[in-house]
């Protein structure tokens, strides 16, 4: 009889681990399928959570340094942790633990405190890319101690491996991604994104409908500071001057370096007087700010959908025209499309 019933208890501990792999292969499919990193983050801290079977859970992403830069958070209803001194002491070492199972009241990290929060124990496990640098940490809550025999650990540790794999190449993606709309100097978009962008922009107008601006900047007498000062010396007040650029514009505007040393302004959902007032803050910026060898200034041009044309080709080439007669002005000026002579 009593072998019966171990052989019973062994039959059902193996259907749950067949079931776990069976739900560790699907969580890892789904991951890995996933191109968008954000669904993938979320992806990875609700199938860590099933698989786990914990009540809450926290996802941190780390960059190239170890340093966390963002957290996905599924974390106990009104617990107090995340808001105690022993979370933020964690958390400041969170690259350095390694796959640890804290049992709180911590001697080190809860020195100051006396559990108060009600978590039994913190399971932190880590994510490395192939190189064995971290990527990512789940810092796991519960709220008692649980039973982690070599089974489970077997599967959280073909989670921590598969999840992974699946992590790296998809940022990997997102660099390559980034790097293909990214101007190498600037850091701004490049002239393929901002054509993109544009294109799409108009042809959102035009179904909504709704309104845009452009804004074409050209650096002035840049070819004469080139040539007195050197060409790093420009290359600096080009980095200078785009960080100028994203400070000044709104968190929807889009920048871009369409060559040289002329910039590209996409405005969505802006009136003209907007884009002409956003257009005197960015020259206003540019004029202030403090360059090596001489002040600089930029000359910008002001068109807008659909007060000045319905189509994007022209909308750039009535931007450029303004932003020409700008600097035939005398340069260090707003020129809007509607005033070209």
């Amino acid at each position: 009889m009593l072998e019966h019933q171990n052989m019973l208890a062994k039959y059902k501990e193996l259907l749950k681990i067949n079931e776990k792999l069976t739900q560790l292969h699907w969580i890892v499919a789904q991951v890995a399928g996933e191109t968008d990193l954000n669904t993938m983050h979320n992806l990875i801290l609700n199938g860590f959570m099933q698989i786990a079977e914990v009540p809450g859970c926290h996802f941190i992403l780390l960059d190239d340094n170890g340093i966390p830069f963002q957290t996905v958070k599924r974390s106990i209803e009104d617990n107090p942790f995340v808001s105690c001194e022993a979370y933020q002491k964690i958390f400041s070492q969170i690259n350095t633990i390694g796959n640890q199972n804290l049992l709180l009241p911590h001697s080190h990290f809860c020195n100051n405190c006396s559990g108060e929060c009600g978590l039994a124990m913190l399971q932190i496990l880590p994510l490395h890319n192939k190189h064995g640098n971290p990527l990512a940490v789940l810092l796991a809550q519960h709220l008692n101690h649980p039973t982690i025999n070599d089974e489970t650990q077997m599967i959280l540790e073909l989670f921590t491996i598969q999840v992974s794999l699946a992590l790296e190449n998809a940022m990997l993606n997102k660099k390559f991604e980034n790097l293909s709309i990214t101007d190498a100097l600037t850091g701004l978009y490049n002239h393929r994104y901002f054509a993109e962008r544009l294109q799409k922009e108009v042809s959102l107008c035009s179904c909504m409908p709704k309104e845009l601006c452009l804004i074409m900047l050209d650096v002035d007498k840049f070819k004469n500071y080139n040539d007195s000062f050197g060409h790093p010396a420009g290359d600096r007040v080009l980095k200078t001057m785009s960080k100028t650029f994203t400070q000044t514009i709104r968190p929807m505007d889009v920048v871009a370096r369409y060559g040289g040393e002329e910039f590209a302004f996409i405005l969505p959902n802006t009136s003209p007087q907007e884009g002409i007032h956003l257009a005197e803050k960015i020259r206003c910026a540019v004029a202030n700010t403090d360059f090596a060898y001489r002040p600089i200034t930029a000359s910008l041009g002001v068109a807008h959908y659909p007060a000045h044309t319905p189509h994007s080709i022209e909308l750039l080439k009535l931007a450029d025209k303004a932003l020409y007669q700008a600097k035939a002005n005398g340069r260090n000026r707003v020129v809007v499309a509607s005033d070209i002579e």
